[in-house]
């Protein structure tokens, strides 16, 4: 038994960067109700790091012979963005865990999703939990614990697992 646990989460890679700090000193008050529903925006990794650097660094260089020399969204897709097959399995990923394809996006870095709270819990294996916030006068909810996904789907972040930072107006 403990050995089926054992490789089943060896098979999982965990995604960092969910859990805000400030719950280390936060008791959940409860959790959130499984029928919430939620949208997810989820992110995938940027290819060619390398290459995209010597790019910007071309870009904005004028001793280079790429200075200013721009690629399409399109150009930049091949070169930098996720490939087709990975866009893929991230859709049918989300789609296999309940998950609602609500948004596809030509430069593939993006997926937007919506489901209920008990499909985004078994789709990422993690609890949502409510907290009381910190500073404001207010709750919010967030993973107990760091989502994870299959070992080689290629899924950088999801956006949309916790409300402690609110969105705000940018005051220009």
């Amino acid at each position: 038994s403990f050995l089926a646990v054992s490789d089943h989460a060896a098979e999982r890679q965990v995604l960092r960067g969910h859990v805000p700090a400030a719950m280390a000193r936060l008791q959940p008050l409860g959790r959130l109700p499984g029928t919430k529903r939620l949208e997810l925006a989820i992110g995938l990794p940027w290819h060619n790091r390398e290459g995209l650097t010597n790019l910007l660094r071309q870009l904005y260089d004028p001793a280079s012979g790429g200075f200013r020399h721009y690629l399409t969204p399109e150009q930049f897709t091949q070169a930098f963005g996720p490939t087709e097959p990975e866009y893929q399995a991230a859709i049918a990923f989300a789609k296999a865990n309940g998950l609602a394809v609500t948004g596809t996006h030509a430069n593939r870095m993006l997926v937007d999703v919506a489901g209920a709270v008990a499909d985004v819990e078994r789709a990422f294996q993690v609890r949502l939990r409510v907290y009381p916030h910190p500073r404001d006068a207010r709750t919010f909810f967030a993973p107990e614990a760091e989502p994870s996904v299959d070992k080689g789907l290629g899924i950088l972040h999801i956006s949309g697992l916790d409300s402690y930072t609110l969105p705000h107006p940018r005051v220009c």
